[in-house]
This record gives structure tokens, sequence and C-alpha cells, in this order.
């Protein structure tokens, strides 16, 4: 059984999410996600909440940019389904979607507001549109206009018929969608048997990173080795402010001295891969010094002579000894 909570518990992304939410909502009820498709005439819309989904069914409605007349697109509101659409069960990568779907199909609407749980939905509502469409808070207008710019507003529909916004995109031109470029700014730092690496992070450009890798240069077809979403975060420094940590991606139980080759792709928040990064090598080496001589000794040999002595200490990489001698606090290496 996977834990639903391991990406919240490193790197700063429990509260990296609580930021994006936070800007996402920047203080309305919510927040509506736009973005043009590879069809020319299909707008994605995506909206979150306070509370991630809603328990009431919502409608959306469109205008024209430059104009003053909304009017509704979805023919019926738009509600949570029974179950996440075009799900495979059973098999490893549906595990984390297959948790999420019975977090919120056995837990009370009360139960997922923990802290944790929202997050952990809010990580499978940005990889996944049809988790976003079994939530009832994705949608996909078929109906823009090629060449024509719109703006999108979601509302909640209440039993009395009222409504109540949820938020306003941003205006977003029905043209074809060109793609996303990978990480930019790609560094990579070899430490003892480990190594970190860090990028420029773009926190409204996409939600998180990918990170493929082997010891094979110039190679087509690398594994992915992150387990779950690498999402770069601010976190608090020791005065209390907000930065960027050293890495956002660490890995330990590697080899000193082999050559590891990485690449990167960015996933938008509507779950659309980047292509690779251009591959960047990173070789952990060994920072650990030999073990310290603990039982040297000195022997008078004459007036100008002293013998030094002491127990062999052994290391796969020990090279030999220095020494040093001082008359005073001031040491000469001899």
């Amino acid at each position: 059984m996977i834990d639903p909570m391991r990406p919240f518990k490193q790197g700063g992304l429990l509260l990296g999410g609580l930021l994006l939410l936070t800007h996402l909502l920047s203080g309305q009820t919510g927040g509506v996600l736009v973005t043009n498709t590879d069809q020319a005439g299909t707008v994605w819309l995506k909206w979150l909440t306070e509370s991630v989904y809603t328990e009431t069914p919502v409608d959306v409605y469109r205008r024209e940019a430059g104009t003053q007349q909304w009017g509704k697109i979805n023919a019926a509101p738009i509600d949570r389904l029974p179950a996440v659409p075009n799900l495979r069960r059973g098999v490893p990568e549906s595990e984390r979607l297959e948790l999420a779907e019975q977090l919120v199909t056995e837990l009370t609407f009360a139960e997922q507001q923990d802290e944790m749980i929202q997050l952990f939905l809010i990580t499978e509502v940005f990889g996944s549109n049809d988790f976003s469409e079994f939530l009832g808070i994705f949608y996909e207008d078929q109906t823009a206009q090629p060449g024509r710019t719109y703006e999108y507003r979601v509302v909640t529909v209440l039993p009395n018929g009222r409504e109540r916004e949820i938020g306003t995109s941003e205006p977003v031109r029905a043209e074809r969608w060109m793609g996303l470029a990978p990480p930019q700014g790609i560094r990579g730092t070899g430490l003892e048997n480990a190594l970190g690496l860090s990028w420029q992070p773009e926190e409204l450009r996409y939600f998180s990173v990918n990170v493929y890798r082997d010891t094979f240069p110039n190679r087509v077809g690398r594994p992915r080795v992150n387990e779950v979403p690498v999402v770069p975060a601010r976190v608090p420094n020791e005065n209390g402010e907000l930065v960027y940590p050293n890495f956002f991606y660490e890995e330990d139980s590697l080899r000193n001295g082999t050559t590891y080759y990485y690449q990167l792709t960015a996933v938008d928040f509507f779950a659309r891969e980047s292509d690779q990064s251009a591959e960047v090598g990173i070789t952990p080496v060994d920072q650990t010094p030999p073990d310290a001589v603990t039982d040297l000794r000195a022997d008078r040999r004459g007036d100008r002579t002293v013998r030094l002595r002491w127990t062999r200490t052994f290391g796969p990489d020990l090279a030999g000894y220095r020494i040093y001698r001082s008359s005073s606090f001031e040491v000469d290496q001899l």
C-alpha cells in the first residue's frame, strides 16, 4: 500500500501546495485555470475551491474578450461522477488514482478537509484530467471559435437555484496549443554517494517535474525515477523567510565516481508533459576522509632525530599520510 502523504513529507511540498492554492484563489472563493489544446476550437478548464471541489454542481459561463454578456455553455450542471472515468484498475500506475478515488467516495466531505488529504487530491487533480472530471472540476469547451479570445466564469448552483461565483479565468485565445518547454537552468551537484538537482522554478508555468536517469550518455528512453511529482516549493529558512532550498530533487544510495545522466520534463496543470530537457551528467564524489591516526607515538633518537610510529589505518582511498610539526601554536607541514 502506498503512502498518500509521502510527497508532502519532503521538500516543502506541503507549504508549496498551500501557496499554490492561495495564489489560485486570489481573494476569491476559488480559482479557474484555462488552456488551449491540440484542437484550435477546444479550450480546457479546471477550477479549485478552498475545499478543492464543491459538493454542489456548477455551471460554466463564457464571454468573448471585450464584451460584457456572459452565456452559459454547459448543457447540464457539472457534478461529481460516481467513479474516475477511463481508469485502468489494478495496475501499479493507477494505484494513486484509485486511492484518491477511495478517499473521495469513502470519506465524508468534512473528513476530506484534512490538510494532507486536500494536498494529495490537488496533486491528483493536476496529474489527471480524468480525476478532475470525476470531482466535477473539469470542462472541455468544444464550441470556441478558433482565433477568438475568451474569458470563463464558473459558478456553483445552489439548491434554491441561485448561483455563487467560484472564479473567473484569465483570457485565453482559442488556438492550437504550442506545447510546453522543459525546465530551464538545470544544475546538479555531486555529494557523498548522492547528488542534488535544482532548476529555475516557474510555479505558474507548470505544476511539477519528472526526473529521468540512467548511467549511459545520449540515451533515448531513460526510465523515470521519481515516484511522486516533484514540486519546487519555497521553505522557511532560519529567519522564517520563504526561500527555495538548495536542491529540489535528491537521490542517495548512489555509487561514488559513477556519472549519472539526467533529463527533466515539466508537467503542466492539465497533466501534459513537456519534451525532455538537455542531458545533465552528475558524479557523486567521496567526501569522507580516511580514518585519523589515533595512537601517534614519538621516540627521541639523538639530539636532532625523532622517530614517529603509529598503527596503520586502512581505507579504499587511503593515499598516504601527512606529518605536521609545531614548536608553538603554529604548525608546519613536513
